[in-house]
């Protein structure tokens, strides 16, 4: 099993309404092992989680019970904020492409009239896992991400994960891809 194909198993699961889960189901419980907090966007929070389960199942297994060294690396570089989190997998010298790969994490930042979207100095930006990629246009891709859907059109903000379309270049108004990251 890939991580692309552990974060469709949560595809059509919802927040009980403004960011808030509850730990009765497995993405809730797994999105407050990675940080999230009520009223928290989570979409990175998710990709974080989805990782952090495919190492639990397969990845480098360890003797103690615990998890393994590279569930503990990506731990340190995950944040809330998706623009953060690429800093974060930029400066630890993780592969950072300008085309999708299956697997891969996608960051994206917000554009409104050309210009990069911030709440004060915070950049707004969005995440998910690259689950397919268009056989015809390796610009355009699938991902999956949480915190899409609802009343927002952008793909930003949102109650629910969900698979979406997107391609690579700039864009004026909505996502624009600010990298790709091969996290594990």
């Amino acid at each position: 099993m890939r991580p692309y194909q552990i974060f469709e198993q949560y595809i059509g699961e919802h927040e009980i309404g403004n960011n808030k889960f509850t730990n009765e189901t497995d993405l809730g419980l797994r999105l407050h092992e990675a940080g999230q907090k009520d009223t928290e966007s989570w979409c990175c929070y998710a990709a974080e989680a989805v990782y952090k389960k495919w190492l639990d199942l397969f990845g480098e297994q360890v003797t103690d019970g615990g998890h393994n060294k590279k569930w503990h690396e990506i731990d340190k570089l995950f944040n809330g904020n998706s623009f953060l989190t690429l800093k974060n997998f930029k400066d630890a010298a993780y592969h950072i492409g300008e085309l999708p790969a299956v697997d891969w994490m996608v960051i994206f930042v917000h554009k409104k009239g050309g210009e990069v979207s911030k709440i004060g100095n915070i950049v707004l930006g969005h995440t998910g896992i690259v689950s397919k990629i268009n056989t015809g246009d390796i610009t355009a891709f699938e991902y999956i991400s949480g915190n899409v859907g609802g009343k927002d059109t952008t793909g930003r903000e949102g109650d629910s994960v969900k698979p979406l379309w997107a391609r690579t270049g700039k864009v004026k108004d909505g996502l624009e891809v600010a990298g790709f990251v091969k996290v594990i």
